[in-house]
């Protein structure tokens, strides 16, 4: 089994060495960072979709990381993914991150869009996945350091 290189650059300060994922783990999680399912990554590698479930959970585990979108932020910092500056969002999705930069809750964004407020979950979701944020708070703050947004305003009252 080939192994990925733990990154092509210096590592970033006091982060230590990163990850060493297999080529296969690293194909994994570069189609989940683009926000591929299970069931679409199935397919192009040759696996059911439980095996990719059970396989994304061992690499989740590996690296140390909590969660999925913990573990494409792990990626990014080693640099093992391109940065997220380079995630391009659907006009839909930038729209619903640029709401949660402001402070707007799911039901607030669902109902300002005219959207059930499952979808408007499942946007942030998959948001939070392309970006490799913890939370939406990180989604945030991570699209307004990469430009992808405005910086958002300080609300007063």
């Amino acid at each position: 089994m080939t192994t990925a290189p733990v990154r092509p650059g210096p590592p970033p300060s006091g982060s230590g060495p990163g990850p060493v994922l297999t080529e296969r783990e690293l194909d994994l999680l570069r189609r989940q960072a683009a926000g591929e399912t299970y069931r679409d990554i199935a397919p192009t590698l040759y696996m059911s979709v439980s095996g990719v479930g059970s396989m994304s959970k061992r690499m989740i585990d590996r690296m140390g990381a909590r969660n999925l979108a913990h573990a494409i932020h792990l990626a990014h910092q080693h640099r093992l993914l391109d940065p997220p500056a380079t995630v391009k969002l659907s006009p839909p999705l930038l729209r619903v991150l640029e709401l949660v930069a402001d402070g707007w809750t799911n039901a607030e964004i669902a109902r300002r869009l005219n959207l059930s407020e499952h979808t408007v979950k499942d946007h942030v979701k998959k948001i939070r996945r392309l970006l490799g944020a913890r939370d939406r708070a990180h989604a945030a703050v991570l699209a307004v350091e990469a430009r992808i947004i405005r910086r958002p305003e300080i609300r007063t009252s």
